[in-house]
């Protein structure tokens, strides 16, 4: 039997993965632009805006560990189908003007989000195990352009909305409808690949859970890298605006040097989606990705003045650092199927640090007064994530097994 994994890549595959990709991050990013109207709209309190927020990643966290069983019992390509419905049926649920519509079709879109995130490694790993890296790497850039899409186009369409249909319906609540084609989109673009599915004989698999990979010293340092990294980056999501502007800039530059980070997380992408097929010993950038990362917070406590700069490294850090992680999921498994559960792994720890940081960080910041105790605390954070990154990017050829190796 042919090798599936040594196919070419169809331009049918690469679209749904443009599609998918698009769905990963914009249903949820677009959500905070709209947050006040969403607010003064339901009478929200603080509280519940800021759980509706967090929710995605509370979905994220709890949810990815059973993608993996899920996929196994009914197939990659039936999974992420229900995950693509899930995001649909949210973004249709959320939309409809009302506090429980609004929470629950926001927690149904972060299922449906994690499910895709869970189970792309563990599809590329099976069907283009020699193009897993840059593949990677082009959904992450793909991601990045539906999130940054999302943020600027849902305020001109309430506008919009607001000024057509007058006040029988919110603005925000037909703003939020705008991923909606997308991800109709990407389902009926994956019907046929469902279809294939269904129709080939399926084979029997051992599978696998995440409970073997947990005496793994290589699923645990992917895993803290990926999960260290989701903490580092939504810490500076989180707060990197208020930084700024406590460290004197205005409220308007500390929002445009916010979105310059953002940006510059995608940049990565477009360097390492080629680079990526050609590079056999990647530790070499992920030291770039966490030197620019622990350069970055070290020039926000010394020359603050420069915090365009260091904003700039920290998204070019991360954004790469995502990328290398993601790719270390397909590059250092054994199987598809082991590919899918140490993404449920990772990805589980990741979002439930990612939930926490954002968190921890604000303590700190309340109870000092000022953010060099906070920052002190991300440069520890950063050491042990670089040490992980390092030892995560090994070089195949360096490591006597893949994640099947135990501690």
């Amino acid at each position: 039997m042919r090798n599936k994994s040594l196919t070419p890549i169809s331009c049918w595959f690469l679209l749904a993965l443009l599609f998918i990709a698009l769905n990963m991050r914009a249903p949820f990013t677009s959500l905070s632009p709209l947050l006040d109207e969403i607010s003064h709209s339901l009478s929200l309190s603080a509280t519940q805006a800021g759980l509706l927020t967090t929710l995605p990643l509370i979905a994220f966290a709890l949810f990815s560990p059973f993608a993996s069983a899920l996929a196994r019992r009914l197939g990659l390509e039936v999974t992420i189908m229900l995950g693509l419905v899930l995001i649909s049926v949210g973004v249709m649920v959320r939309a409809m003007s009302a506090i429980p519509a609004l929470f629950s079709g926001t927690l149904l879109l972060g299922i449906g989000i994690a499910v895709a995130n869970v189970l792309l490694p563990g599809l590329l790993k099976r069907d283009h195990a020699r193009h897993a890296a840059s593949l990677t790497a082009l959904y992450v850039l793909i991601m990045s352009v539906g999130a940054a899409l999302g943020s600027s186009v849902v305020i001109p369409l309430a506008r919009l909305a607001e000024q057509s249909m007058a006040a029988s319906v919110p603005g925000w609540s037909v703003a939020l409808l705008w991923s909606l084609p997308l991800s109709l989109c990407a389902a009926l673009i994956w019907l046929p690949r469902l279809w294939a599915s269904r129709r080939a004989t399926v084979q029997p698999t051992s599978g696998q859970g995440i409970g073997p990979l947990l005496r793994s010293k290589v699923a645990w340092q992917i895993t803290l890298f990926l999960g260290l990294n989701s903490f580092i980056n939504y810490v500076f999501v989180s707060w990197f605006a208020v930084m700024a502007m406590d460290l004197g800039f205005s409220a308007e530059k500390a929002g445009i040097y916010h979105g310059l980070m953002q940006l510059a997380g995608a940049a990565p992408a477009l360097v390492m989606v080629p680079l990526m097929a050609k590079v056999k010993n990647v530790r070499f950038i992920a030291a770039i990705m966490i030197m620019a990362t622990l350069v970055g917070v070290a020039g926000l406590m010394m020359m603050s003045s420069l915090a365009l700069f260091w904003a700039l490294l920290l998204g070019v850090g991360q954004g790469g650092a995502f990328i290398l992680g993601l790719s270390m999921i397909s590059l250092r498994s054994d199987s598809p199927e082991q590919a899918t559960a140490l993404s449920g792994m990772a990805q589980c720890l990741g979002y439930l640090l990612a939930a926490t940081g954002p968190v921890v960080i604000g303590y700190l910041y309340e109870t000092s007064q000022d953010w060099d105790s906070a920052l002190s605390l991300m440069l520890g954070v950063i050491l042990v994530w670089g040490y992980c990154g390092l030892m995560a990017c090994k070089p195949v050829s360096e490591s006597v097994e893949n994640v099947s190796a135990t501690a």
